[in-house]
């Protein structure tokens, strides 16, 4: 199957197209009729006509017709292979060779660790770092009501 650009987020119309189109290629890939495929699916020969065309298919229709068509439901749904991805495959390498549930757990406690760490700002109790840190991610100072945006050390200037 070639790849394909996946449609607009919502677009209903394209979407239920492009698996369509996908369930269409598979099936003459491996020179099935639609009698055939559709025998094995329990659903009618024009019924998979609909579904080639761009009918909306169920989930549980979905995986049918991929077990029917010697594939998985992804390849229908241009979703890129996750094992395809050099540090997918490192990270499930590594996994596998976990010796037991206490070193797997560790290794979901690091890595939750490491991704909470990398959504939050470094925090600190002293005021001057806070500031420091605050600075280096370009936040804005918070103002309350009724406080000057104008540092401590510069005058306010009145407006008269």
């Amino acid at each position: 199957m070639e790849p394909r650009i996946s449609p607009e987020i919502g677009d209903d119309a394209a979407f239920y197209s492009d698996i369509g189109r996908s369930l269409r290629i598979r099936r003459k890939e491996l020179g099935l009729s639609l009698r055939v495929v559709a025998a094995s699916v329990g659903i009618s020969p024009p019924m998979v006509l609909k579904y080639e065309a761009g009918a909306k298919v169920s989930s549980a229709t979905l995986v049918q017709l991929a077990a029917a068509l010697d594939c998985l439901p992804s390849e229908f749904l241009n979703v890129p292979d996750p094992y395809e991805q050099p540090m997918i495959r490192r990270l499930v390498s590594a996994w596998s060779r976990l010796p037991n549930d206490e070193a797997r757990t560790a290794a979901i406690r690091l890595i939750e660790t490491l991704s909470s760490d990398a959504a939050s700002p470094p925090q600190s109790s002293d005021p001057k770092r806070r500031v420091a840190l605050r600075d280096q991610n370009h936040e804005a100072p918070a103002i309350r009501f009724g406080q000057s945006a104008a540092p401590k050390d510069q005058p306010k200037r009145r407006v008269s």
